[in-house]
Parts: structure tokens; sequence; C-alpha cells
């Protein structure tokens, strides 16, 4: 990260941006943005394609999309009446969610839903696990805490 005290806010966003999606700029304008100048802004086009060098693909895909299919499915599993559709809904939300934090593994959210899914669907020791796991990551979180206490007094009560 680029650290100047007299960085300006459109100059520290631009060199994060470009961090982010693996752009490379030619080095003379790297200097300006790294200096603080914001005179660059003056300009209605502060830069064309020639002071972009490469851009390589760095994107991840966004756990967003994959985390709220795994809640819409679990909810829909954890309501439905018929025992093997809730089965299905589960196992599907439980996949949503293990690709969720493939993508962002220390979500604590999609960690613990999917620790959840995990104990719906009788896979405990998977379930406890996960809870470990995100509780790794957040020891003091106290929605996981209750989840995993509830995991608990559902396994030794």
């Amino acid at each position: 990260m680029y650290r100047t005290s007299k960085l300006d806010a459109r100059n520290a966003i631009l060199l994060r941006v470009a961090e982010l999606l693996g752009l490379r700029f030619a080095t003379n304008l790297y200097e300006q943005l790294r200096s603080g100048d914001a005179s660059l802004f003056d300009f209605e086009n502060p830069f064309d394609e020639t002071d972009l060098k490469e851009m390589r693909e760095k994107i991840r895909p966004m756990a967003i999309l994959s985390h709220s299919q795994g809640f819409l499915l679990r909810m829909k599993g954890v309501m439905s009446k018929d025992p093997k559709e809730c089965k299905r809904l589960l196992t599907l939300s439980a996949k949503a969610f293990k690709e969720a934090i493939t993508v962002s593994p220390s979500n604590r959210v999609s960690l613990r839903n999917y620790g959840d899914v995990l104990s719906f669907l009788q896979r405990d020791e998977e379930a406890d696990v996960i809870y470990r796991q995100c509780l790794a990551f957040a020891p003091n979180d106290t929605n996981t805490l209750y989840k995993y206490g509830l995991y608990h007094f559902k396994i030794y009560y």
C-alpha cells in the first residue's frame, strides 16, 4: 500500500483500485499519484490509454452472490415441509456457502452459516470444524459463540 501524509483521497483510491485490478501505469503517472499531486484531476481526462502499461486479471468472483444464494436456499430448506425437499435445498445451500468461503475464507458470516447448514444436515464433524474455523477468525463473535453453543447442545443433550 502507498503511504504519504499529503496523499489526495482520489490518488489513494486510484492507486488502491489499480492494485486490486492488477493495473500497471506508466512510471511518471505513478510518481505523480504517489506524490499526492492532485493537479492530475484538474483535467477532464486526467490520463489516457498510453498511461496504462498492463492490465492483469486479478479480480476474484464476489462471495456475496454465493452467500446470498446459500442463505436463501437455507431459508427455503428450513421452511420446507417435505423432508426430501428440505435435504435437497440444504445440500444446495451448503454448496453455495462452501463456494463463498472458497472465495473469502475468513468471512465469519459465511462460515457460520455454512456450519449451521452442515449441522441441519447432521454432518456434525464437518460442522464442528467449520464453527471452530469461524471462531479462529473471530473468537469473540457472540453470534458464532451462540450458534456453536446450540450446536453442542444438540449434539450432547
